[in-house]
């Protein structure tokens, strides 16, 4: 598996949001992180002002995801918010790329499945393929003096709203 050469997106905080263009730029951000690369984004919502309830679509990569959001006033021009998304898009390199920056100091070889370029998952999805890493043999984990010394290490992926989550499976 190559060293992917993408730059990371990075996540605006969900708490620091001004207005319903702060929120788009919010949620826009959350998409980008879960699919794990810096692309053009384009977003917009059902209002301009703060509602109760409304939704919100952000389009990356001609994949639409669909928010529907609720809010709180709590004062003159300041709200809480949450956000559901319908699905989130997950890329092959987006993958790669998070396992690489995991475990690449930990191990001797990186190695996935084949997933498909982009594919769109519900939040809190495990995607059926997995990556696998060989651990160095000083790794404390998985490394000479474990328990799982000399075995390859599977990690499953897990789909959440502006991350990806790695969980190891020891074989």
């Amino acid at each position: 598996m190559p060293v992917p050469n993408e730059p990371q997106p990075t996540r605006s905080p969900d708490a620091s949001v001004v207005g319903v263009d702060g929120l788009r730029v919010a949620l826009e951000g959350r998409v980008a992180a879960t699919a794990g690369l810096v692309r053009p984004l384009k977003s917009d919502c059902d209002t301009t002002v703060a509602t109760p309830s409304f939704t919100c679509r952000v389009t990356f990569m001609d994949e639409v995801v669909t928010y529907r959001v609720t809010t709180e006033a709590r004062g003159t021009n300041s709200f809480t918010w949450k956000a559901q998304a319908d699905a989130m898009v997950v890329t092959r390199t987006g993958i790669q790329a998070a396992v690489w920056r995991t475990y690449s100091p930990r191990a001797t070889a990186i190695r996935c499945d084949a997933f498909p370029e982009r594919q769109r998952a519900a939040p809190r999805a495990v995607l059926p393929g997995r990556c696998y890493v060989k651990p160095t043999l000083s790794d404390r984990a998985f490394g000479r003096d474990s328990g799982n010394a000399a075995r390859t290490v599977a990690v499953k992926i897990s789909v959440y709203d502006g991350s990806l989550g790695l969980t190891e499976q020891t074989q």
